[in-house]
């Protein structure tokens, strides 16, 4: 069972214990909730050189980690979804594997990695009984797409961007117009036939952005980017996607304009936007924390600000509860904060048990708990709840 230590106090919302660990650590993994509850982890990049990209599975019963057989690729900055089918799909991405090596840095002899390589566009299946399947690939590679599984059990995934890195390996190459290319394409995958069907685009071309689908079915798009570089804020802040029309069309202008953000549909079926940061303009007035917070309605399709958190936060992760609030993790605070829709007030957890790092995943638990993976990993429990 996993370890007991416990640190937090009645004041505050829930306290958080240590866990049990992964075999293998990873930086930029994408982890899904499994219809029967186990979690998986998909894809990443290992945090050590030539370590294995093994995909784990937790079974939170017992708190017991298991490694199963590897995919493809090991790829990163990746879209992972859960289907209705109980397995996990994989796509786009980017294999850093294709890159050229570290020892390149500094030398004069330097040769362009190749872009087609490195960005994906394949994508694969995991399922429980059969392991790693292949399926139809992308028709458009991209990195830090946005993929959400849609009432029919086809897959729907938008944005992204397309880039490789320079000779000091830290800035992105610049491709197309003075930029890295920033993807406004939007495709739909079919579980039947394993195939991609394009789709309307986006009215704006975007990545760290979120996609929500609402309960009638259609799909919100908030936020994010138009460029990697500098950027203007977006013509179009938000806007739905109908599956039985192909069609988008624009939504309200949201308050902030915001990426890294999260969105997460309520019980109610408003979508609540917290944190993420401002994309960064000429002239500077970028890239600043956000603790705004506010709900989208689509009954009425208006913004309402909300109480803003007590940190700032971007880059973080969000889950609902089964009383309804909501978790934030990651992204800059000291701790979690939870968030309550008929008081709208947000409460601090408990300390972490361990520092949890900037970069968080967050999965519910069965029993109303929840699993924080980061540098640790530990599971939040509710206080008198």
């Amino acid at each position: 069972m996993p370890p007991d230590r416990t640190n937090g106090t009645v004041e505050t919302a829930g306290v958080w214990r240590l866990w049990n660990k992964p075999r293998f650590a990873k930086d930029w993994f994408f982890l899904a909730v499994l219809s029967d509850d186990r979690v998986v982890i998909a894809g990443g990049e290992p945090v050590h050189a030539g370590a294995a990209g093994a995909t784990e599975v937790l079974d939170p019963r017992s708190g017991t980690w298991s490694a199963t057989a590897s995919p493809a690729i090991n790829r990163t900055e990746h879209a992972a979804v859960a289907l209705s089918t109980g397995g996990v799909l994989v796509l786009g991405g980017v294999d850093r594997s294709k890159f050229e090596p570290m020892r390149h840095r500094l030398s004069h002899s330097y040769e362009p990695p190749k872009l087609r390589a490195a960005m994906l566009a394949s994508a694969e299946v995991w399922d429980p009984g059969r392991g790693w399947q292949k399926t139809g690939s992308l028709l458009e590679s991209r990195a830090q797409p946005q993929a959400v599984l849609l009432h029919d059990s086809r897959v729907l995934v938008t944005g992204g961007i397309q880039y490789t890195y320079g000779p000091d390996y830290v800035t992105p190459t610049l491709l197309k117009n003075g930029r890295s290319r920033v993807v406004g394409s939007a495709e739909v995958w079919s579980p039947r036939d394993g195939h991609w069907l394009a789709v309307a685009p986006m009215s704006q071309a975007r990545y760290c952005h979120t996609m929500t689908v609402l309960a009638d079915g259609r799909v919100l798009v908030v936020g994010g980017s138009p460029a990697v570089t500098t950027s203007a804020a977006l013509p179009i802040s938000a806007e739905t996607w109908d599956p039985a029309t192909g069609r988008w069309m624009p939504a309200a202008r949201s308050h902030y304009d915001r990426m890294g953000h999260t969105a997460t549909r309520l019980r109610d079926g408003r979508v609540l936007i917290v944190g993420g940061h401002v994309p960064a303009r000429v002239g500077g007035g970028g890239d600043r924390g956000l603790v705004a917070t506010e709900v989208w309605d689509p009954g009425t399709g208006r913004w309402t600000d909300v109480a803003p958190m007590a940190f700032a936060r971007a880059d973080h992760d969000a889950v609902l509860l089964p009383d309804g609030r909501v978790l934030v993790a990651g992204g800059g605070g000291p701790t979690a904060e939870v968030w309550d829709p008929v008081e709208d007030r947000w409460t601090t957890t408990g300390p972490f048990a361990e520092p949890s790092g900037y970069s968080v995943r967050l999965a519910p638990l069965p029993d109303g708990k929840v699993l924080l993976i980061s540098s640790t990993v530990q599971v939040w429990s509710p206080a008198s709840k």
